[in-house]
């Protein structure tokens, strides 16, 4: 964790003159495309080991425009445009997992219920439930493929699923831990904003009776 915050806060250090609320999503936006990267290399491989070389294209084309949206994030103005974009590709990603494995009935479907919280996270409460409604549809359109009878064929061989639902599940258990820890980096962050304006206005306030201890001091001779 030590290491982690050290790094962050070098790939931060340009990032001072923003305000608060910008520069805390920045850096979840970061710690977001970590979780993109941890959950689409994998899958990429994984793809183009089964013989699926569009679909790993696909992947690596999405975690390519991660890799943009946070070079171009560090230097933008409207931080929460690209906060969206982050969510956006998180999304297709989880789709493009959902179709590859199988659809609404398999494990790693669940994946796309890390979106809404991580929106909440980079956005705002607005944008928190946009995702959530758009998270919504997505599984209720998959579900509908399923339920009428519109076969979404699982690209996984069958002698190897239980090793991919262990793996989804632990992908799961990872993602979850990252959305945990970019919520307590944001926290951190908020509370180091609030200590520093504290100590600025303490600051102020001394500066202040300091100054009137002058005034009266020289008014006194």
């Amino acid at each position: 964790m030590a290491h982690l915050d050290r790094w962050l806060s070098a790939m931060l250090a340009d990032q001072r003159g923003r305000p608060p609320e910008d520069a805390r999503r920045v850096q979840v936006t970061i710690l977001a495309s970590m979780l993109f990267g941890a959950v689409g290399l994998p899958l990429a491989l994984r793809c183009w080991v089964l013989g699926a070389p569009a679909v790993a294209g696909i992947v690596m084309g999405l975690m390519g425009l991660g890799v943009v949206n946070v070079l171009t994030l560090r230097r933008a103005r409207h931080v929460t445009a690209f906060a969206h974009a982050a969510v956006s590709l998180l999304v297709s990603l989880f789709v493009v997992a959902g179709l590859y494995s199988g659809g609404f009935y398999d494990p790693s479907f669940s994946w796309l219920f890390v979106a809404p919280l991580l929106a909440f996270l980079l956005t705002d409460l607005h944008g928190g439930w946009a995702w959530t409604a758009i998270v919504a549809a997505v599984t209720v359109s998959f579900w509908a493929c399923a339920a009428l009878g519109i076969t979404i064929a699982s690209l996984i061989p069958p002698a190897q699923r239980g090793l991919q639902g262990l793996a989804d599940r632990l992908s799961n258990l990872t993602g979850l831990a990252a959305v945990a820890t970019a919520f307590l980096f944001s926290r951190k962050r908020a509370e180091q904003v609030l200590v520093e304006e504290v100590a600025a206005r303490r600051r102020a306030e001394e500066d202040a009776i300091a100054a009137a201890i002058a005034k009266t001091s020289f008014l006194a001779h």
